[in-house]
């Protein structure tokens, strides 16, 4: 029987991988055993839709939530904080669980609280609160855990924590702390005889270029050299690696007859921040967003739930990562007003209104406009955006308040975040089964749910948005067939 063990790691980028590939033995060595490339993450790349939608096999619109909160029934602007109760579309777990296999599950986002399982484990992730909450399913699984780590259980590492307070060497080495509890776990895990699927992810390879891009990336407005930060995210990446080797060693070891396939796999990559748009205060110069008393600049910048918004007379608004562009249509919102006509043309203002933004210098911003019924289907496809904005491909990123006095706040560096995020994941898969297919495009973070099930031998993959990369990979021809079709095809048909 196939086991399936999957190594997630946050943000970790496409481009920066293949940069470094000669210092990351260990995937270097996966790579070249089997298939690898960039993997095209959702729109837009954010952590909690974009790895539900890897483990779902479905776009947002299956489940509801395009960003790390969703708005409040009942209201426009309140927005709470998603958690495992909004996942409202299958997964690879409720899949593999219901057909009887044994699933852990470390750290995937979005798993607070922990949903019990029948032959399941689960460690809940970033989204958890704390550790002296409920973090593990089934409960008494906290206990065992802190026995293959060092305590306190970690769930994610800020400039801001309390153990922290602004010392960027205490952040890297916490940093190093929160990734390598993932793999102490998962280590130990792995060397024992009772999992079909391990899945583990670590935030680590995120948290790094948020707060240290700016040292290693020349091009970033922010760029401060300093020797001592030059090389954090590629240490970072090289200590992943090492701790990858040590997760193989353990998981190859053949104790019951089972063979392993290996997925490393990341939800999106990350690049520099430029700065911040306040898309609200343009919808509102626009005449878009409507707010008693003019602009709503009077009273300094505030959330857009606390202005003073004339719901009943606005059009549309924004929230969410990159620029996240929400219509006011009748039925969907208390004061929607917005028939299906009203609101393409609506788009359509819209689009020839953000085809001149520039900033408060003059400086055109270079917008695509994606509409979210090109992006989303499925049963909540009204709980998603109309419209996902890249400004500047995604390296100038949004703000939700409005009363700000510039419309571009351009980064600076400092304790702040200095990175944004790209469409381009990674993705590495190999071991018994996969074709030995080398670098591969046009891979979609979709695939990765109905390869897991094919790989397990579950159903329910077959109608999911992406293909098992089993099928999609596999060669009918040999090097011998492709020459003499070549050959035999080429006066009429190939180039």
């Amino acid at each position: 029987m196939t086991r399936v063990l999957v190594v997630g790691l946050d943000g970790f980028d496409w481009e920066l991988a293949s940069r470094w590939m000669g210092e990351l033995p260990t995937l270097a060595e996966l790579v070249a055993r089997g298939a690898h490339g960039p993997l095209e993450s959702i729109v837009q790349p954010v952590t909690p839709p974009a790895w539900t939608s890897m483990v779902s096999g479905r776009s947002p619109g299956h489940f509801g939530f395009t960003d790390f909160t969703a708005r409040q029934p009942g209201t426009y602007a309140r927005r709470r904080l998603v958690h495992s109760g909004m996942v409202r579309a299958d997964t690879v777990f409720e899949l593999a669980d219901r057909a009887g296999l044994r699933t852990t599950a470390l750290s995937v986002p979005v798993s607070y609280p922990p949903r019990p399982r029948r032959q399941g484990s689960v460690l809940a992730c970033i989204m958890a609160p704390g550790p002296d909450r409920g973090v593990t399913q089934p409960p008494a699984l906290r206990e065992r855990l802190l026995a293959l780590t060092p305590g306190p259980l970690l769930f994610d590492a800020a400039i801001t924590d309390d153990d922290v307070a602004g010392d960027r060497d205490a952040l890297l080495a916490k940093l190093t702390r929160l990734d390598d509890q993932r793999f102490d776990i998962a280590t130990a895990l792995a060397r024992q005889d009772g999992w079909d699927l391990l899945f583990l992810v670590c935030p680590g390879t995120d948290r790094v270029a948020h707060y240290f891009l700016h040292h290693a990336d020349e091009r970033h407005v922010s760029y401060q050299p300093d020797e001592r930060y030059a090389d954090a995210v590629l240490a970072h990446y090289r200590h992943c690696d090492r701790r990858l080797g040590e997760l193989l060693d353990a998981a190859g070891r053949d104790t019951a007859g089972q063979d392993t396939v290996v997925l490393v796999a990341s939800d999106h990559g990350v690049q520099r921040l430029d700065g911040k748009l306040n898309l609200n205060d343009w919808l509102a110069r626009k005449g878009y967003l409507k707010l008693d008393g003019g602009s709503g600049g009077s009273g300094g910048p505030r959330p857009l739930a606390e202005a003073p918004v004339d719901w009943a007379a606005t059009r549309a608004w924004a929230h969410g990562f990159g620029g996240q562009v929400f219509l006011n249509r009748r039925g969907s919102y208390p004061a929607g007003w917005l028939d299906e006509r009203a609101a393409e043309a609506t788009i359509a203002d819209l689009a020839g209104d953000l085809a001149e933004l520039a900033d408060d210098d003059g400086k055109p911003v270079e917008v695509e406009v994606l509409r979210g019924d090109d992006l989303f289907d499925g049963p909540f496809r009204r709980l998603c955006p109309d419209l996902c904005l890249q400004l500047d491909g995604l390296r100038l990123l949004t703000r939700n308040s409005v009363g700000n006095p510039r419309l571009v706040t351009r980064a600076v560096g400092g304790d702040g975040d200095v990175a944004s995020h790209t469409l381009s994941g990674f993705l590495s898969i190999s071991g018994p089964g996969v074709p030995d297919s080398g670098r591969c495009d046009g891979l979609s973070i979709y695939d990765v749910a109905p390869t897991v099930l094919e790989l397990l031998g579950v159903g329910g993959g077959e109608d999911m948005e992406g293909v098992s990369l089993l099928s999609e990979l596999a060669e009918a021809y040999s090097g011998d067939d492709q020459a003499i079709l070549s050959s035999r095809l080429q006066a009429l048909y190939l180039d």
